[in-house]
């Protein structure tokens, strides 16, 4: 009896183990220009949608705009403006 909680024991144990060292690790996304990483600092002019929910009621807003700014090694990227479809200018106002 002694002997068949002590194999019960050693499977826990190493069960738990097991699931102790199954940890999430996550990789840097990378840029690619023309399939190749990107080396140094790209400027960048995209078009894109954003989708803006209230998680208190579920109100949604789709907003649409060009963006302009530069994308960098190891997944980095800034947009340093912002226009509408228009291309206005979108000020902090």
């Amino acid at each position: 009896m002694l002997g068949l909680a002590l194999l019960a024991l050693c499977a826990l144990s190493a069960l738990m183990t097991a699931s102790a060292s199954a940890v999430l690790t996550f990789e840097l996304a990378l840029w690619l220009l023309n399939g190749i990483d990107i080396t140094s600092a790209v400027l960048v002019d995209s078009e894109g949608e954003l989708t803006l929910t209230n998680l208190l009621n579920g109100a949604a807003v789709l907003c649409s705009g060009l963006f302009e700014g530069t994308v960098e090694p190891e997944s980095l990227d800034l947009v340093t403006m912002v226009y509408d479809l228009l291309s206005n200018l979108i000020s902090k106002n």
